[in-house]
């Protein structure tokens, strides 16, 4: 087949491609627009923005020393460590519960 038809082959099935990407994406827009808008849920994320930002800062106090318990060393730096990662992640989600996402 010479590059000339392959070419014209090719720029039909584009053309095509994009009839069908925009028909697809009309549809999206559709059921977007028809979707129930979820409420904001303040209480919820103020409750894990505060709870969650107390206890990382509670767990970083301890993985450096300012607090002291008597905890194995490992639970004082690796458990502190994940903890706060844990936390940090929980206080994403309140910041999601927030901006209504």
């Amino acid at each position: 087949m010479p590059v000339r038809d392959q070419l014209h082959t090719l720029g039909e099935r584009l053309e095509e491609a994009q009839k069908s990407f925009d028909e697809q994406k009309k549809l999206n827009s559709e059921v977007r627009e028809k979707a129930p808008m979820k409420s904001r849920r303040w209480f919820k994320g103020l409750g894990q923005i505060g709870q969650e930002a107390a206890l990382s800062i509670a767990n970083v106090a301890l993985a450096v020393g300012v607090i002291r318990f008597p905890v194995s060393p490992e639970t004082q730096t690796w458990g502190a460590l994940a903890s706060v990662a844990t936390g940090i992640g929980t206080v994403l989600n309140g910041v999601g519960d927030l901006l209504n996402e």
